[in-house]
């Protein structure tokens, strides 16, 4: 069986299928090739609104962001297509990821054991050439999501149960 090419820009808005939670609509907010290598996407929660047009969708409330492989969730029936609005501002979708203490210390070596590793998280936007570390230890709340690129059913899951089931073994904050 031959792949369909899914064809997508940032903009564009689709629908997802319905789940028990209902339809929502997913904006993609960005390409990300630098950080991820994938599709960065706002989920928009409608809450039962009938919503007519693209216009209307971007005003919804974001329900969460997340990166993913859009092509995959459009060939698996899992959303569809139905038409593209203006990009949003990326700065406000922030991302971090856990580095444990095994991964602060590059390679380990003979000065490892004089500079313990300390584990933290490290913080970005879409498009930022560098990350920001953040300490575990002074117990800062991070407002971000989970850094990672998550399988298209996994969006689904997650309107659904209101949580991943794609387990990444880190900190909760």
């Amino acid at each position: 069986m031959k792949r369909r090419r899914v064809n997508t820009k940032v903009g564009d808005i689709f629908e997802t299928v319905s789940t028990k939670k209902g339809v929502r609509y997913l904006h993609l907010i960005a390409i990300d090739i630098n950080d991820l290598n994938s599709d960065a996407v706002a989920v928009y929660d409608n809450k039962g609104k009938g919503v007519r047009s693209v216009e209307e969708i971007v005003l919804l409330p974001i329900e969460f962001y997340s990166h993913t492989t859009i092509a995959r969730g459009v060939r698996d029936g899992l959303w569809r297509k139905i038409g593209n609005a203006k990009a949003l501002r990326l700065e406000r979708f922030v991302y971090k990821y856990y580095r444990s203490e095994d991964d602060a210390v590059e390679g380990g070596g003979v000065m490892a054991h004089l500079f313990p590793p300390k584990a933290h998280w490290d913080v970005w936007t879409i498009g930022e050439e560098e990350t920001h570390r953040v300490s575990l230890e002074k117990g800062h709340l991070i407002p971000a999501e989970t850094g990672g690129v998550v399988p298209a059913d996994d969006i689904i899951y997650r309107i659904e149960h209101g949580k991943s089931r794609f387990k990444l073994d880190w900190p909760t904050d």
